[in-house]
């Protein structure tokens, strides 16, 4: 059970990565590191680990949904074309971009989770 309470938080941590801003999350990591691939990584890693977590009652319906709503909100944007370089131009200040901190926000607030700096333990 402990191993799934880690999970959890690496879902959790995942999201308040997500929600930053793009500086704040460039310097969650780093220097060296592509930080736009890395703030997508950290996220996709942590959702695989989501059927346990439901399994285990971890998520309400409707968290469940929104967080496979925010997975291809990702996958969709990251497929673009014009967007699947990564450029951390384009990640600080596209719109798709932005919005998907805006939903990763949204997905904190109702998992009743502080939008806050997120635990560099976790990610």
């Amino acid at each position: 059970m402990e191993h799934l309470d880690f999970f959890y938080r690496k879902i959790l941590e995942s999201l308040k990565l997500l929600a930053m801003p793009f500086g704040i999350q460039k310097k969650c990591f780093e220097d060296f590191v592509d930080a736009p691939f890395e703030v997508l990584d950290t996220f996709d890693n942590a959702f695989l680990h989501l059927p346990e977590l439901i399994e285990d009652g971890r998520f309400s319906n409707m968290e469940i949904a929104s967080l496979l709503r925010l997975h291809n909100m990702i996958d969709f944007t990251a497929s673009r074309s014009d967007l699947k370089d990564l450029d951390e131009d384009q990640f600080g200040t596209h719109v798709s971009w932005n919005r998907i901190r805006e939903q990763a926000k949204e997905l904190l607030v109702l998992l009743g989770e502080p939008i806050e700096l997120p635990d560099k333990n976790y990610i």
